[in-house]
């Protein structure tokens, strides 16, 4: 898969339906072959997860619109995200 046709975010469910006492106990790095993801959000406690490409060219877009930079501003910004 081309990272272009992966969503622009997910979701990863660690905790699913259990109840919440269990997942205030939970250890992320204890979860390794529990946590699976969604392109929707299903519980509660779901994770979003963006994809940084996506984020930048999101971010970069909403600057350029809303705010008067040039075009040194908007590539220095663009760097320094992608670092």
């Amino acid at each position: 898969m081309k990272a272009n046709e992966a969503p622009d975010k997910i979701y990863l469910q660690v905790c699913g339906d259990c109840n919440a006492n269990d997942c205030e106990n939970c250890n992320f790095e204890d979860l390794e072959d529990n946590v699976t993801w969604c392109k929707d959000k299903i519980f509660d406690k779901d994770i979003e997860y963006v994809r940084k490409d996506a984020f930048i060219e999101k971010a970069t877009s909403y600057i350029q619109q809303h705010w008067i930079w040039n075009t040194k501003m908007i590539e220095d910004f663009k760097k320094y995200m992608e670092e």
